[in-house]
């Protein structure tokens, strides 16, 4: 077994969790020697202790229950006034980091105590529109056991929105396309706000025309002047133009495509697009290879779908699969010749819809709230949440939760049962 002093050479930094924290300071007898040890490096200042506010909140609980006032002195004299020794706060930018390692290190939280528990038949992560829009689902529903659970201090997540002495504006998402008129749920919450004026003889939505983006136009710099449109058509090649034309054909050919069931490729929302293998084929290769294999080598073809690809997902064409591509410039589209649908849009941007839908669920809300773990079990799941503002850790025992955070979190915030 490697000694102390070699697990900490080279160490200048150090990590502190709250078990070693109270070995220390109330002298465990098994380990009392090893972390005074550690501790005494960090006073002299050989190695920078830090730890969080929650190993601050989790030392005192005993203490406190006790009424043991000196013990809380010293606990607090430890983590708040020695030197060497630093408690940091927690923020957005530290909780993403902290799942990022624990999906990397398989690490867990802490039990959380239990009067710290309630319970609620369903729990929403996430404040975005998506867990807002399941929020007022369940409001128009009259079911209203759930609770949702929001990281930041405002709720709207990539659709948020401020206001100054004149006028809102969007901190993110700013227009939603008007839906088709398959879309009845969107609908019927554009209805419920007011913004739509009937329907017209084909059927589709007639949204107030205050509320759309009129003629909204797409330029280009290049060379230093301005050119209309996204596709740079000054100065393309015969075989610019040739290509172009290719691919509005491809694109027409998806927009008109339908599966057995009448389902199409690309729509939203995207659950209604169809799952037939000739669609879900293309999620399994990037859009720059289904170029390739279509022969496109166009640079200006190239350049105006790897725009697409950053403007709606964040992310490169080679990073982009080709299915995520087609939707971009397939699923706005009613059918081939067609213009793509307009745009709803407001000086807030898309954070009108969220603050009409918080309004509904507003007493359901709980900001400033981080998820850390979601743990399956026999009789439903339990969410185990940190308050940021308080750093207390609680728990909800659920039936079911709603996960509406980003993806990627997924993965490290749900236990999976042995």
């Amino acid at each position: 077994m490697t000694n102390l002093t070699d697990a900490l050479k080279n160490v200048s930094t150090l990590a502190f969790d709250t078990a070693p924290i109270i070995y220390f300071v109330e002298a465990n007898p098994n380990y009392d020697a090893r972390v005074t040890a550690i501790f005494e490096r960090v006073e002299s200042g050989i190695i920078t202790g830090i730890t969080s506010v929650i190993s601050l909140c989790e030392v005192l609980v005993h203490p406190i229950r006790n009424q043991n006032a000196n013990l809380q002195k010293h606990y607090r004299e430890i983590l708040q006034n020695s030197p060497n020794f630093y408690t940091k706060q927690i923020n957005s930018s530290i909780a993403y980091t902290t799942a990022e390692l624990r999906a990397k290190y398989n690490l867990r939280t802490r039990p959380t105590p239990e009067n710290n528990w309630e319970n609620a038949r369903v729990a929403i992560v996430g404040g975005g529109v998506a867990g807002l829009s399941a929020a007022w689902k369940f409001q128009k529903e009259n079911f209203d056991d759930f609770i949702l659970l929001e990281l930041e201090n405002k709720i709207g997540g990539t659709a948020q929105s401020g206001k100054n002495d004149f006028i809102g504006y969007p901190w993110g998402a700013h227009y939603l396309p008007v839906p088709f008129q398959e879309n009845m749920e969107l609908i019927s919450l554009l209805d419920e706000m007011n913004l739509t004026e009937g329907k017209n003889q084909n059927g589709e939505i007639v949204v107030k025309e205050q509320f759309l983006c009129r003629e909204p136009e797409e330029r280009v710099f290049y060379k230093g002047r301005w050119y209309e449109g996204l596709y740079l058509n000054v100065g393309a090649s015969d075989e610019d133009k040739r290509q172009l034309g290719e691919f509005q054909k491809q694109v027409d050919f998806w927009v008109n495509w339908r599966d057995p069931k009448g389902k199409r490729a690309f729509v939203l929302p995207v659950a209604n697009c169809s799952t037939d293998a000739e669609v879900t084929d293309l999620d399994k290769i990037s859009f720059t290879d289904w170029l390739k294999q279509k022969g496109f080598t166009s640079e200006r073809l190239l350049w105006y779908c790897d725009y697409a690809c950053r403007d709606d997902y964040g992310l490169r064409l080679e990073q982009t699969s080709a299915w995520a591509g087609l939707f971009y410039f397939c699923s706005r589209v009613r059918k081939s010749g067609d213009e793509s649908q307009s745009f709803i849009t407001f000086p807030e941007g898309n954070g009108r819809f969220v603050n009409f839908l918080h309004e509904k669920v507003r007493d359901k809300t709980r900001l400033k709230t981080i998820a850390l773990e979601i743990v399956p079990n026999e009789t439903g799941v339990d969410v185990i949440y940190l308050n940021t503002e308080t750093n207390e850790i609680r728990g909800l025992r659920c039936k079911k939760t709603i996960f509406a955070a980003c993806f990627y979190i997924l993965f490290s915030d749900v236990r999976r049962q042995r």
